[in-house]
């Protein structure tokens, strides 16, 4: 019941009563780190055990009440604690049928951070937890990768390689729709991190073309790419290569 009551709350745009009734959850099923075993009143945690333990029959249900609390926390722009929650969820279990939109969530929060670097990382394991999950590929998270951008630039040098890279990415974007990665030889685009060990070649070769997969390519990422003129260019032909994604 009180999961119920946390999604209805988030879906009323209650963060604080999502707050409120998840820290109740955790209460209930022993803590958000399974420490805790007396007086647990939940019954399927007395039956078995904490549910948040990393090793817990029913943990994803945990999972996905972190995940809550971790979005309740990002409206009220709290992001230490969205991201202490959206870590909890993540290290209970990877391999949960949850697990890609909590990394994209983490990319959308970092994105929100300006800390690109580790959004890029979390939008590709996003995209590889979707891949690997057995259901139909989402490649919403590639296209996050793809798109995303540093804000603040410190120089023209800087702003001209991040072009460079947004170009490459969007090129190569384009041919894993056409393509799949079965033929993928650019091993010098940084897309999708291997030097970083985030991807691999073989799962890189194993992408189906994106166009079999996609059916809404709008769906699942959120926000549009930051626009190029900001640092000065001329990006209209840019412009033109993203409209060709969507």
């Amino acid at each position: 019941m009180l999961v119920n009551i946390a999604v209805i709350s988030l879906k009323n745009g209650d963060p604080r009563k999502v707050i409120e009734i998840v820290n109740l959850y955790f209460d209930h099923v022993g803590g958000i780190y399974g420490e805790e075993n007396i007086d647990l009143i939940d019954k399927d945690s007395q039956d078995i055990g904490p549910l948040c333990r990393a090793n817990a029959r029913y943990r994803e249900e945990c999972v996905n009440v972190s995940n809550f609390i971790a979005s309740a926390y990002m409206e009220l722009l709290n992001y230490t604690n969205a991201l202490l929650y959206y870590d909890r969820a993540i290290n209970i279990r990877e391999g949960v049928p949850l697990i890609s939109d909590i990394h994209a969530n983490i990319g959308g929060l970092f994105s929100l951070m300006g800390d690109y670097h580790n959004a890029a990382e979390s939008f590709l394991r996003a995209f590889w937890a979707s891949m690997h999950s057995g259901n139909k590929l989402d490649p919403s998270a590639l296209v996050r990768r793809a798109i995303l951008r540093p804000s603040i630039l410190t120089g023209l040098k800087e702003a001209v390689d991040v072009q460079n890279l947004f170009v490459n990415r969007i090129n190569d974007v384009l041919k894993l729709v056409e393509f799949g990665g079965a033929e993928w030889k650019d091993y010098s685009n940084e897309i999708f991190r291997v030097k970083a060990g985030i991807s691999t070649w073989e799962d890189i070769r194993a992408i189906p073309p994106l166009a079999q997969s996609l059916t809404d390519w709008a769906s699942g990422i959120q926000t549009p790419h930051f626009y190029l003129h900001y640092c000065g260019f001329h990006d209209r032909p840019i412009q033109e290569l993203v409209t060709e994604i969507y």
